[in-house]
């Protein structure tokens, strides 16, 4: 992973090893970076200071887990992790102070809002029946549970998928 200023002069290399390293996230204060990696033999879940130092390992064993997005409160990551049991994309979140793990659904790529008067997760999963069609759906938490679960769009004939929120 690189860090590219804005003017486009400083390039940093944050990761320096033979893994893939991929979709990093900002905390809300700038200060770490959550990121999945392959370098411990299946895709998982780290977090680490924006310089690049002090890694840490979130997520173990044998799901594949990617998409990290911090909560508003930086305490909390969702991610999505590929189910042993249920064999589909389940969403997850982990406490980062205590490593205390939660499935809240299925789905992929989450994207937490950055409004810190709810608790909402915008993701993407597969239309209902098989369709190969693929959905944006939103999600409350409401005291670690998935609430009013929505679907927010759609489309017959495309796949409507990696939601982003805006800032504001």
């Amino acid at each position: 992973l690189f860090l590219q200023s804005v003017d486009g002069v400083r390039v940093t290399q944050l990761t320096n090893d033979s893994a893939a390293d991929a979709f990093p996230a900002f905390s809300p204060d700038g200060r770490q970076i959550a990121f999945a990696s392959t370098r411990s033999g299946t895709w998982q879940i780290y977090t680490m200071d924006a310089d690049g130092r002090n890694v840490v390992q979130v997520t173990n064993g044998l799901m594949q887990a990617v998409r990290p997005t911090f909560s508003p409160d930086g305490r909390r990551l969702a991610y999505s992790a590929l189910g042993g049991r249920s064999a589909q994309w389940e969403l997850w979140t982990v406490e980062l102070t205590t490593g205390e793990k939660r499935e809240i659904g299925y789905g992929l790529f989450p994207a937490w809002s950055p409004d810190k008067s709810v608790s909402r997760i915008a993701f993407q999963r597969p239309r209902q029946r098989g369709s190969r069609w693929f959905s944006l759906w939103t999600l409350d938490l409401v005291e670690g549970e998935a609430r009013r679960v929505t679907e927010v769009a759609s489309s017959s004939n495309a796949a409507v998928t990696a939601p982003s929120w805006s800032p504001d």
